[in-house]
This record gives C-alpha cells, structure tokens and sequence, in this order.
C-alpha cells in the first residue's frame, strides 16, 4: 500500500484497537474539562437532556455517552473498535449504554429501525466521514439535532510531524470539519462552522510515544521503522516518562434533520 496523507478507512478498526489502551481516560479531571468545554460550543437546543435518546457515532473511550448519561439522557454508543468499546464500558459502569460495535458507513439502519429514532445524533472526532452520504446518514436517524465535532485547519504535534518528515510522509490534518462543511452544503444544509483552539499536553511513557507514532504511520500505509523512532526521541527521552504537548484547532457544525 502507498503511504498516503489521510487515515486508510480501511485500517480504522486496527487503529482505534491498538490506541484503546493509551487513550485518555473520560472520568480524568482534565478530561472532563475539555468535554466541559467543547459541550460549551454546542447549540444550548442541542445539548443531551434528560429523556432523550443519543446516538454516539465513534464513541471510542466514552466521552461523549458518559457526559449525555449523567444528563439523563439514554444512549447508544457505536464504534468500529472493540478495544474501545470496552473500554467504554468500564468509563460508564456502573451505568449502560447500548454498545453496537460496527462501521458506520455500512450499518443498515432500516434493519436497526433507526431511521428518526434519536433525539440527536453526534460524531466526535469521526475520521472516516468524508463523503456526502456518511452525513446524509446521520440526518435520517435523526428527529432533531445532528452535530460533528472534528479536526480544524490547523494541527500542530512536533513528536509526530517529526516522525512522519523521518518517514518521507506527508503532515497533514486529518479529514475533519472543511470537508464536512462542504459535504453538508452539497446535500443542502446551511451550516457554519465554529472553530476554537484547545492545548493537548501529555505525560506518557516513552513506550507509549513510540506506539502513538508508529499507529499514526502504519494506518497511512507507512512501514514504521522503530530503529529511527527511538533515535529521535533521543536523550530527551531516557526517562521513563515523556511530557509533550500538541496545538490543534478543533471545529463543530450543526444542524437539525430535514
């Protein structure tokens, strides 16, 4: 396979199974200040409320469900990975959501009577919706809100881009909210994006480092060579523990069904 700058969505399952471990975790304090933070962004109609039903769309660690939970809201959580479904499981309990392990874009949402189930319908940081149809989607299973939360224009992570220039690979900022947008206004949905910036400071092992990098090159297709990794993590890194942090500007688009 050649290396390529965005995400192979066929390698999505793969991913998101070997970064279930080293994901951060939702009940953090600082965690929940960033979830905190963003819900912040979102319509004040569209937040999750007592007696609705929610569909998580790459629920991943929990995020998302366990703030729409602890609302009173019921909900359903979908993932690609089973590594993050469970995980998920253990940030809810002893609370439950439905878990559905499945990709999105090939779930038959007649079968699943999902079609205008949900009171909202949310995607955070959903790499793999890239086409007019994935948001389409979201729209039929929706009777009110649908929101996307995802990567900006910007990203900004020295550890990675230096390992991804190491490599000969393009740095680029994953599929997120421009293409959205401009998915949206083709099925005719009037959307504007709002943008805001958010600080990712990290302190994790320096096993933990090496594996963000080579997950990162390895679902673009690359073959990552450890040998090269180690050395650019370099005297910086004899410690144990690595403390690093990214830059990125994250965006959300909004809209009601129909």
């Amino acid at each position: 396979m050649t290396p390529q700058p965005q995400p192979a969505l066929e390698r999505q399952s793969a991913f998101w199974d070997a970064r279930a471990a080293d994901y951060p975790d939702p009940l953090a304090a600082a965690e929940r200040a960033r979830m905190r933070q963003r819900l912040a962004h979102w319509p004040r109609a569209a937040c999750p409320r007592p007696g609705q039903r929610v569909l998580d769309i790459g629920a991943g660690a929990g995020a998302l469900a366990l703030h729409a939970l602890e609302a009173g809201a019921e909900v359903t959580a979908l993932d690609v990975s089973a590594a993050m479904l469970q995980r998920l499981a253990r940030t809810l309990a002893p609370a439950r959501a439905l878990a559905v392990q499945a990709d999105w874009r090939a779930l038959d949402l007649d079968a699943l009577g999902w079609r205008g189930a949900f009171d909202l319908v949310a995607a955070q940081m959903v790499p793999s919706l890239r086409e007019a149809a994935d948001f389409e989607r979201m729209s039929a299973c929706s009777r009110g809100w649908c929101l996307f939360v995802g990567w900006g224009r910007e990203r900004h992570d020295p550890w990675l881009e230096a390992a991804f220039a190491a490599h000969g690979l393009p740095w680029a900022v994953p599929a997120g909210v421009p293409l959205a947008a401009s998915c949206l206004r083709a099925c005719g949905h009037r959307v504007r994006p709002r943008y805001w910036r958010e600080t990712w400071q990290r302190r994790r092992t320096r096993a933990a480092a090496l594996r963000d990098a080579v997950d990162h090159l390895e679902v673009r297709g690359a073959q990552a060579d450890p040998a090269r990794l180690h050395a650019l993590l370099g005297a910086s890194a004899r410690d144990e523990w690595r403390v690093d942090c990214c830059e990125v500007e994250i965006g959300l688009l909004a809209w009601r069904a129909g």
